[in-house]
């Protein structure tokens, strides 16, 4: 039994096979492709007889031909009335239905796509930016956890000992070390032992003195300035800090003593060869020989007092931290150095209170300091002296 159903977009009546139901075909008079409805859909008395010939479809995509359909009689009586054209499909045009494909019309269809499309990109919309905002969320508290980690200051009071001089054993900064060639370095080394370099300023008295096993530095109090150390010992933000940072700091500090070890003889062999002032070298008392009399938590903390950033001058053993400043002072402060990019490496913020004397030291495993002249400073070459008071200022303060 045949299935008739009409167009749903040019209204044409049309038959298919009744094995055709669930499929797909085109529209013999407007060739859309609409789908067949598996039962008929127009009543028997809507059909009208007419005399004009079927439209029949031409072949196209589907499964394996199928024997066609006799045509309808084209001398059939004429309807009494004016009615719809009965078409069939072609049996090659028709098409079996997919898996979960539903018989819709292409008007219907399209609206059916966009809305779904629709409420998709808003669904996914919806998780996008919520996931923007939840990261963000995220990455805004790890920022403030970061910055609280960074912020949280060591701080507190420490105590300090003061005494006028010191016998402080020298460090050594081993030959190779130096990355020049050997000859070169012990040439100029050979040469600092005759020539020991001083590199002074208002506060302390340094002298670089070559050996033949490397560098060495020596420290002395200057003549306005006394020693103060200060106790770390005992502070529990600061030994749990060093528990987790210690390596990293000497870490830093050891890769700034190569740069500088390398930088200072380079720039001393231009002075002996006049092509640079002795002058020039003055810088290296903080780069290489301050930073070579302490470990890595002096190297971070700096000394505070009246408009004087001071750096930390020795560091011996056992944590102390030497410090050389004005004489009779009763309290300063202790904070973490500011480097030239801003940042600053120990958070600390201390207040040093200055009680009683610095017992006197001196190890049987360390060295006694070489020698160094409080009255007068050793030629450079052919009587000539570096002095230059390097103490560093803070900007804005009187």
């Amino acid at each position: 039994m045949a299935i008739e159903f009409s167009c749903p977009f040019c209204k044409a009546i049309i038959r298919v096979p009744d094995n055709a139901g669930g499929g797909k075909g085109r529209c013999p008079k407007c060739a859309t492709r609409i789908s067949v409805p598996k039962t008929s859909t127009v009543k028997p008395a809507d059909v009208p007889q007419s005399n004009a010939e079927p439209f029949v479809l031409s072949a196209a995509e589907g499964p394996p031909r199928s024997e066609p359909k006799p045509r309808l009689p084209t001398n059939l009586p004429a309807a009494a009335t004016v009615a719809p054209v009965v078409v069939e499909f072609d049996p090659a045009e028709l098409t079996r239905p997919r898996l979960g494909e539903l018989p819709v019309d292409r008007t219907a269809t399209t609206g059916a796509v966009v809305t779904r499309l629709k409420k998709r990109n808003s669904g996914n919309q919806s998780w996008i930016v919520g996931g923007i905002i939840g990261l963000g969320l995220l990455a805004l508290a790890g920022y403030f956890g970061f910055s609280v980690l960074l912020t949280e200051k060591l701080s507190g009071e420490l105590i300090a000992g003061t005494a006028a001089t010191l016998d402080l054993p020298p460090t050594l900064i081993d030959k190779n070390q130096f990355k020049l060639p050997p000859a070169d370095v012990s040439a100029l080394l050979e040469t600092l032992q005759q020539n020991p370099v001083p590199l002074n300023s208002l506060s302390m008295q340094i002298q670089l003195a070559g050996t033949e096993k490397g560098l060495q530095i020596s420290l002395a109090a200057g003549g306005q300035a006394a020693f103060y150390r200060v106790n770390l010992s005992g502070n529990a933000a600061v030994e749990k800090y060093l528990s987790q940072h210690l390596s990293q700091l000497e870490a830093q500090r050891t890769l700034d003593i190569d740069q500088a070890a390398t930088e200072f003889l380079v720039q001393y062999e231009k002075v002996l060869s006049k092509k640079s002032p002795p002058e020039s070298i003055t810088v290296f008392r903080d780069s290489l020989a301050l930073t070579s009399l302490v470990g890595g938590l002096g190297h971070e903390l700096v000394a505070v007092h009246g408009r004087g950033l001071y750096r930390c001058a020795y560091q011996d053993r056992s944590g102390g931290l030497y410090y050389l400043l004005p004489p009779g002072l009763t309290e300063f402060q202790l904070i973490g150095r500011k480097h030239v990019d801003g940042k600053t490496a120990v958070p600390a913020e201390f207040r040093v209170q200055v009680q009683g004397g610095i017992a006197p030291r001196k190890s049987a495993d360390e060295k006694s300091p070489a020698k160094s002249s409080q009255s007068s400073q050793p030629p450079l070459e052919n009587g000539e002296k570096v002095s230059s008071d390097g103490d560093e200022m803070i900007p804005g303060k009187k």
